[in-house]
């Protein structure tokens, strides 16, 4: 089943739920990319690109919308707005 992507309300509008899931996979900062349904994180040095792909599964299944999680270190990333901020402390 093809699930349509994500626009930015329904991002912006899951935000805590996203910032949840952001912080189960390591990842301290989320911000909106400049292609739709694109999200562009921020990993912590311990984690890998298998924590970048759980996060997307994940945060599919909880929108019921197709997103693309991009590191913030790859070519073609775009970051424009943030979605989610890096915990205190």
């Amino acid at each position: 089943m093809v699930l349509p992507f994500a626009d930015d309300r329904l991002l912006r509008e899951n935000a805590g739920l996203l910032a949840e899931l952001a912080g189960r996979h390591g990842i301290s900062a989320v911000q909106l990319g400049a292609d739709p349904a694109e999200l562009v994180v921020i990993l912590e040095d311990d984690r890998t690109y298998f924590d970048l792909v759980a996060f997307e599964a994940e945060a599919e299944a909880l929108l019921h919308h197709g997103v693309r999680v991009t590191s913030a270190g790859a070519p073609g990333a775009h970051p424009r707005e943030l979605l989610v901020p890096a915990p205190a402390g």
